[in-house]
């Protein structure tokens, strides 16, 4: 739902209590619409899939937004943004793969026309941590809320 970047403390605990504007939202079910890439689809480092959920994340992306302004209002912290950056729309996605190094090549046929079958549903958002390792990044969940 939100990047939040380097956030530590007060900060973590404003994010934390902020899913509750999630809570009981209900089940998001979803299905994957096509394959895409950062920063291009042509040499992308983060390969990721789109999600068609109706809008309904963009909803909880909304009220999540809202909660973090005010939380971090009412701490006397500076405003934790939930992405995306200003002037871009949120775009519901899931990050398939990450390059380590170097610029990846995508695989014939063109992205358009990969499909990915099946549906799934968001029942669950969850605040992770994030260690940087030389092995790669470790995540830690920090707080749950269901839909």
């Amino acid at each position: 739902m939100a990047f939040l970047g380097e956030i530590g403390g007060r900060e973590i605990e404003v994010a934390a209590s902020s899913l509750d504007a999630l809570a009981n939202f209900g089940d998001v079910p979803f299905s994957f619409s096509g394959l895409g890439g950062f920063p291009s689809k042509a040499r992308w480092r983060v390969l990721i899939a789109g999600i068609d959920d109706g809008g309904r994340l963009r909803e909880l992306h909304r009220r999540l937004g809202e909660a973090l302004a005010i939380g971090a209002t009412r701490a006397g912290i500076p405003p934790l943004v939930a992405g995306p950056r200003r002037g871009q729309v949120f775009s519901a996605h899931a990050t398939i793969a990450r390059l380590v190094s170097g610029v990846g090549k995508l695989p014939a046929p063109p992205l358009e026309e990969v499909r990915i079958e099946g549906t799934w549903t968001f029942k669950r958002c969850v605040l992770y941590g994030s260690e940087l390792r030389s092995s790669g990044a470790v995540y830690t969940e920090l707080r749950e809320v269901g839909l």
